[in-house]
């Protein structure tokens, strides 16, 4: 019993392969949560990066489409064919038109 006690007193192998386990371990540890930590890092500014992007391309749609209408509708309005409510077609157009236009 007593040579157990005079080991862990003296720095034998057994607590010193204990203390280096958990030594080891706990720098494992802090590995894995520190590249999961980064890995989580680069996907948020992945998904920030594309969210961005997404926005400023319905942008750019956005603003195409109501620069698309405005110049049909300036064209009509110099070559003298003013949009009356008189056909379906006629009637659709007006209302996407006041749509994208506000």
């Amino acid at each position: 019993m007593s040579t157990g006690y005079a080991k862990l007193a003296t720095g034998s192998t057994v607590a010193r392969d204990w203390i280096l386990r958990l030594v080891i371990n706990t720098k494992s540890i802090r590995r894995i949560f520190s590249a999961r930590a980064k890995r989580c890092r680069i996907n948020l500014c992945k998904r920030h990066r594309f969210a961005i992007a997404i926005s400023k391309y319905h942008l750019l749609v956005n603003s195409s489409l109501r620069l698309d209408v405005q110049a049909t509708c300036w064209y009509l309005a110099t070559a003298g064919l003013k949009p009356s409510a008189d056909s379906l077609a006629r009637r659709r157009f007006i209302s996407f038109t006041s749509l994208l236009i506000c």
